[in-house]
């Protein structure tokens, strides 16, 4: 029968096996700040998980089509929405892992007219006005009668809840509102 036998040298058994102890709890406890979507500073305090230094942590959505000022005789109008920084996903879904903190997930909403305003008392509605493109989806085709519009987007989650970024009020991912006329 053999025996190993594992020389230390400079550091004592107790202080390797303290070491590790002190490892682990740090490490379950940034993995507990990460889950809870914030990071700790390097002297263990709680840091908000907003990282604006992080070109990351910029977000937008925005619309490619139709473009601010469109005047068309053309009932049948092209939408096509654009993001920066945001991961888009169908509704539904829980959005994939990151890490990341300022890691975003959702998909866009169009709002005509101003039909809805984003709070944080709940979810995007179902109503006239409101399109959800809870597939993902970042074009579209709607018909609109002939008259004037103003149209937004606005970023919601995989309920349909409105994306904040930041810490007020009013701080929710959309869109410049862009007028459009259609005419007869």
């Amino acid at each position: 029968m053999t025996s190993s036998c594992a020389v230390l040298v400079g550091e004592s058994v107790g202080d390797v096996i303290g070491g590790a102890i002190v490892e682990g709890v740090l490490d379950a406890a940034l993995d507990s700040a990460f889950e809870a979507g914030k990071s700790l500073t390097s002297d263990g305090a709680p840091n908000t998980p907003v990282e604006p230094d992080d070109p990351f942590c910029s977000k937008d959505i925005f619309f490619i089509a139709p473009v601010d000022g469109l005047v068309t005789n053309n009932q049948d109008v092209y939408f096509e929405f654009g993001e920066y920084n945001i991961s888009i996903n169908p509704a539904g879904e829980l959005p994939p892992k990151n890490e990341h903190s300022c890691y975003v997930s959702g998909h866009h909403h169009l709002i005509i007219n101003e039909a809805y305003e984003p709070t944080s008392n709940g979810s995007i509605p179902f109503k006239e006005n409101v399109h959800h493109f809870g597939g993902g989806q970042k074009t579209a085709t709607i018909s609109l009668s002939p008259g004037k519009y103003s149209l937004q987007l606005v970023l919601g989650d995989y309920t349909h809840t409105p994306i904040k970024i930041g810490m007020s009020e009013d701080s929710f991912i959309t869109s410049k509102k862009i007028l459009i006329e259609v005419t007869e």
